[in-house]
């Protein structure tokens, strides 16, 4: 059994450039990752808004309706 070398190369090998398809592929992951991000941040924004908005609002009505009562 040959024993193989290890040698220590301290430039990477030349590797094949990239096809069309490849910087495509890269792309269109980028976009998609995009695409997913923005939709999550709208689904976010809209809790925000139709949930936390309305709620905070009924707070100060609940303060206004005890100050009124106090009167």
């Amino acid at each position: 059994m040959a024993a193989r070398s290890m040698k220590l190369f301290l430039s990477p090998p030349a590797t094949p450039r990239d096809t069309w398809r490849d910087r495509w592929r890269l792309v269109r992951d980028l976009l998609g990752g995009a695409l997913v991000l923005a939709v999550w941040l709208s689904l976010w924004s809209w809790v925000a808004v139709g949930v936390v908005g309305p709620l905070s609002r009924a707070n100060t009505a609940l303060e206004r309706d005890r100050a009124a009562e106090v009167l």
